[in-house]
Order: structure tokens, then C-alpha cells, then sequence
């Protein structure tokens, strides 16, 4: 059998032609179909694996962030237990915890969210977890998709294929079987573990946990030991020549007696020894006098010591110069008079101004009221701060003096204000004198028309004057007491006076208004109103006198009474008389 010769095709290389400059054509995309609806079930079951999934990364997020943060604060309380961290670190460590827990947070939590499935994601990771489906669960949800680019075919057919998938997964839980909790379980693993130790070392260190916690968070309490101090006045500004009691509390052991380490600017050192308080033993105190330099200081109370603070001695505004303008009630018609500080007369009701000029510019400034215990704010001039002012009205009892405190705008207050004492002048009410009649009570007829004579003073004007009485008339038939009666009767003034030297009034009982009758008892006495609007008005009333109104019959046996009463009056003296000329008779017959 001849051998057959292979046969060898010789292609002919054609030469390249050259490239066409014309920009290529885009390649057509097929056009978006048209969406079929997936089965209820099968929509269901890749949104529970989508859900699922997202739900074990946030779980996984908290557990990591609960292992995180209780390690992170045991090595750091450990740390500072042992090297005593200064704020500055604790501060670094701080920020560090910051970093570590927001990295926790952004990794497991937003990312996680950013990354969650969709269907065809969670359709993705169901084909991985069980390749038996040969990519018909993918490939079913990307042709219902009908997006555009996908090659959708026979809707019948895509109908069909999701049909099957969904009754081949009908009896699988996808989100259990594909998203599992092994991660989570390791991550609360981890959570526990770190709880538990950071829990046996809060137990460990007792109430000295609570400061290294509190130290974590920058608190300035020192480390904890057998006593602990915690300070009450920390950094101060004092004025120069001013007292100040420096304070701490001791937590913990309380020591008898305390120690106080202080270094002044100039480089002298000292340590003074504290004394605990007597409402509160625990509360150590030390009164420093007559400051007149800056210092730190530092409290150490048995084996515990405080942080280190600093006192700032500076000089405080004195008051320059202050003038008081009293401006005297209307009423008065006096005007207004600048008040010599020596000797200050307030008139009650007067308003008082204030006007002062401090060393150094303010930023408030308070008139303090000795005797009302009352604080008046004070203006601070804006343009020059170093001027004051306040007004105030001078009142009826209780001001004794006042003083003004200045605090610059440093905050230092002025010391050893001067207090400036007050008498207080009363607008006193009118003065009443009744001249005549002298007799308390006296007895008349209705016809009778006795004269009164009074006299008024007052320290500015008299308003008004009247008489005022009350009257009592006799019972009634059926024995009732009538009911008192009260009125009025207006006198005339003549001219603004502050001094009626003598005026006369007459009463006439029988004035139809009046309707006085015999029997009456008549209170009366005569009353002055003052012109005082301030404080007022001042009312002055005379003494009270009465008038009994008689008749004919009774005045004439009352006065036959009185006559009796003289009578046996110049019997009896005259016995008195004729006993005595006995007596001396005798006397001169025996000598």
C-alpha cells in the first residue's frame, strides 16, 4: 500500500493593510426586556438570606465592640495603676480607644451596610453554598431581571425555569443553610472572655476601680490609695492682702490631721499642716491670711496626694472716687443736694445716686445695702469701664449703710470696702394738740356751742384736717344697743402751710346731718394728713375727748350733784381746819 505523503498547505501571508484612522463603531447592547415577577417563596427566601446576612455583620460589630472596649480599658487602667499616666497620655490612650472602636464600627456595621446583598447577590451565594442547582438559581433571577444587556429568550421558558428552582428550594431555609453564625459565635466568644476579665479586675481593685475608670475618662483624681483626696477649691485668683481657705476631702482613711505642701513664686517652700473641719472631719482646711504672692499647693492626707493647684495673688480695683446726689421727693420741693460721705441724712423716699470711679476697669461692680442685706447691681460704664453708677431708693427702716465691691475683669474682687453709714430721716406725720377744751369729757346741752381749739405741726406740709368722732347713742326701746356711729367733718385750710399755730372750730349739734340727740356720747378728736407721697402719707391724731349730750333736766341734777360734791369737798376741809386749831390750841396750853 503506497505511503500517503502528507500534504502541506502553504498559506499565503497577505500583506497588512494599513489601519484605518475612522473611529470603530460602538457594539450594539440589547435593549432591556421586559421584568417577569419571581415566585413569592423564592423573592422571600433570598431576601431572608440577604437580611440574615446583614443582621449577623451588625451582631458580629456589637460583640466586637463589647470585647473591644473592656480590654482596651483594663490594659489602660492597669498602665496607669502601674506608671501613674499623666493627663496627657491619658488623653493619647483615649483618643487610641476612639480610633479602635470607630474602626470596629466602620468595618462590621457601615461597610456591612454599604456591601448588603441584593437578590442576585444573595441568588450568588446560594449557587456557591450549593452547587447541585449548575447555576440555574443565578441564571433564573438574572433572566427575570430583564435588565438591559441580558439575553432574556422565550419568557415561557424563563417562567418555566423559575418555576423549578422554586419548587427545588420549596424545603431548603437558604438563609440558614448560606449565612452562617460562626463568626458572631467566635465574636461573642471573645466578648465574654473580655467581660470576664475585666469584671475580675473590677472586683480586684474594689472602689479604686471607680477612680482608674474615672481616670480613663481624664478625671483628675490622683491614683487611688489607702486614702484618696479629692479637692474642693482648686485653681484661684485672689486679690493681694486678701484670706483665702485652701480645702480638701479625704475619701477613703481619714487621717487626723492633714498636710499642705506649698511653693511660692519666689522659690520658698513650706509645708503647713491642715486641720480637719468641725461640721465634717473629712473636710481638711487650711486659712491662709494677708496673701501676698501666687503659689501652687498640693494637699496630702495619710498616704494619698492631691493634684497640684495654683492660688493667683493679683491686685484688686480700689474705689477711686464716689460722689451720692440725694434727690428729695417731689413733695418736698427741695430739689437735689450732693450728700457729703462723712455724713450721710437720707431723707426715706429720697433717690439716691451713685457715681464712683474704680483703679482698674470693671466688669461688675455691686452696692451692697448693710442692714437690708440686699445687693444692688451697679453700671459699668462701656466706654470707661473704670466708672460705676447706681440709683436707689432710700427706704422707710432698716438701711443702716452700704458699701461697694468692684470686681475687675480678672475676676479678682475688691477687699476691705469702706462702708459708709446711713441715718435714715423720717418724714414724720403731723403733730395734733387739742388747746381747749382741757377736760377729757365734758357735759353739755344740745343747744350748746362749745368752741374747740386745736393747734397743728408738721416737718413739710398739711394736706388735709378734719374732725373725726364717733358717735354712741342710747338704747332702744326694745333694750337693743344701738350701733356705733362714725364720721367727719372737714375743716378749711387755709393757705400750704407745714404750722396751723392756733384755729377754732364749733361744734353745732344740731345740724340736720348730724341728727344728734339728747343722750348721745360723742367721741371726737381731731385728725391731720400730710402732703407726704413718698412714703406716705403721714397721718397725726390729738388725743381723744368726749361729750355727753344731756338734757335740761339731767344737766341741772348733775350740776346740783357737782354742787353737792363741792359742798361735802369744803365740809370736810373745813374739819380739817378746825382739828388742826384744836391741835395747836392744845399745843401752845401744855408749853
Amino acid at each position: 500500500m503506497p505511503l500517503l505523503k502528507p500534504r502541506y498547505r502553504i498559506n499565503k501571508v497577505e500583506p497588512r493593510k494599513k489601519e484605518s484612522t475612522r473611529p470603530a463603531m460602538p457594539l450594539p447592547t440589547l435593549p432591556a426586556a421586559e421584568p417577569i415577577p419571581m415566585p413569592g417563596s423564592l423573592t422571600r427566601a433570598l431576601r431572608r438570606v440577604s437580611s440574615r446576612k446583614l443582621q449577623v455583620q451588625l451582631l458580629e460589630c456589637v460583640a466586637w465592640l463589647v470585647a473591644a472596649l473592656p480590654a482596651l480599658w483594663t490594659m489602660q487602667a492597669v498602665a496607669d495603676w502601674m506608671l501613674n499616666l499623666p493627663w496627657y497620655s491619658r488623653l493619647l490612650l483615649l483618643l487610641g480607644d476612639v480610633v479602635v472602636l470607630g474602626g470596629i464600627v466602620w468595618w462590621f456595621g457601615i461597610r456591612a451596610y454599604q456591601r448588603r446583598w441584593n437578590l442576585q447577590a444573595a441568588a450568588l451565594q446560594v449557587e456557591q453554598k450549593m452547587p447541585a442547582l449548575r447555576s440555574a438559581l443565578i441564571s433564573a433571577v438574572q433572566l427575570s431581571s430583564g435588565t438591559q444587556g441580558t439575553v432574556q429568550g422565550s419568557p415561557e421558558l424563563v417562567r418555566h425555569l423559575l418555576e423549578n428552582v422554586a419548587r427545588r428550594l420549596g424545603h431548603v431555609d437558604l438563609a440558614v443553610t448560606v449565612v452562617k453564625s460562626d463568626k458572631v459565635v467566635r465574636a461573642c466568644k471573645m466578648a465574654g472572655l473580655s467581660c470576664a476579665i475585666a469584671a475580675g479586675s473590677w472586683l480586684f481593685g474594689g472602689e479604686a476601680s471607680v477612680v482608674l475608670i474615672q481616670r480613663i475618662l481624664l478625671s483628675d483624681k490622683p491614683l487611688p490609695t489607702k486614702t484618696i483626696v479629692i479637692p474642693i477649691t482648686r485653681n484661684e485668683s485672689v486679690p493681694v492682702g486678701s484670706d483665702f481657705t485652701l480645702s480638701a476631702r479625704a475619701q477613703g482613711e481619714v487621717p487626723r490631721t492633714g498636710r499642705v505642701i506649698l511653693v511660692y513664686t519666689n522659690g520658698e517652700k513650706q509645708e503647713v499642716s491642715a486641720s480637719p473641719s468641725v461640721d465634717d472631719p473629712s473636710v481638711f482646711l487650711l486659712t491662709l491670711n494677708n496673701i501676698q504672692q501666687s503659689f501652687r499647693y498640693r494637699f496630702g492626707l495619710n498616704d494619698g496626694y492631691g493634684p497640684d493647684f495654683t492660688v493667683s495673688a493679683k491686685a484688686g480695683p480700689i474705689l477711686s472716687s464716689l460722689k451720692c446726689t440725694q434727690t428729695y421727693p417731689d413733695y418736698t420741693e427741695m430739689g437735689k443736694a450732693e450728700m457729703p460721705l462723712g455724713n450721710l441724712s437720707l431723707l426715706a423716699g429720697s433717690k439716691i445716686r451713685l457715681e464712683g470711679k474704680a483703679s482698674q476697669p470693671l466688669k461688675e461692680a455691686f452696692l451692697q445695702q448693710q442692714g437690708l442685706n440686699q445687693n444692688v447691681r451697679m453700671t459699668v460704664n462701656r466706654t470707661d469701664p473704670t466708672l460705676v453708677e447706681a440709683e436707689f431708693t432710700v427706704p422707710k427702716e432698716g438701711l443702716t449703710g452700704f458699701s461697694i465691691s468692684l470686681i475687675n475683669q480678672d475676676n479678682i474682687m475688691s477687699v476691705n470696702n469702706t462702708v459708709y453709714r446711713v441715718d435714715l430721716v423720717q418724714d414724720k406725720p403731723p403733730t395734733v394738740e387739742i388747746e381747749f377744751p382741757k377736760l377729757e369729757k365734758a357735759s353739755l346741752l344740745l343747744r350748746a356751742k362749745p368752741r374747740l381749739i386745736f393747734s397743728v405741726r408738721d416737718d413739710f406740709q398739711i394736706r388735709d384736717l378734719k374732725v373725726r368722732y364717733e358717735v354712741t347713742r342710747p338704747a332702744r326701746a326694745n333694750g337693743e344697743e344701738a350701733p356705733m356711729e362714725s364720721g367727719e367733718i372737714s375743716l378749711p385750710l387755709k393757705a400750704k402751710t407745714s404750722v396751723i399755730p392756733q384755729q377754732e372750730f364749733v361744734w353745732d349739734f344740731t345740724l340736720p346731718r348730724l341728727k344728734w340727740t339728747e343722750g348721745c356720747n360723742i367721741t371726737y378728736w381731731v385728725e391731720a394728713v400730710d402732703n407726704n407721697s413718698a412714703t406716705g402719707p403721714g397721718i397725726g391724731q390729738s388725743p381723744k375727748k368726749m361729750i355727753s349730750l344731756l338734757s335740761e333736766a339731767e344737766k341741772r341734777a348733775e350740776l346740783l350733784e357737782a354742787l353737792g360734791t363741792k359742798a361735802a369737798e369744803i365740809e370736810n376741809i373745813s374739819n380739817k381746819q378746825k382739828k388742826t386749831n384744836e391741835s395747836l390750841d392744845s399745843t401752845i396750853r401744855r408749853n
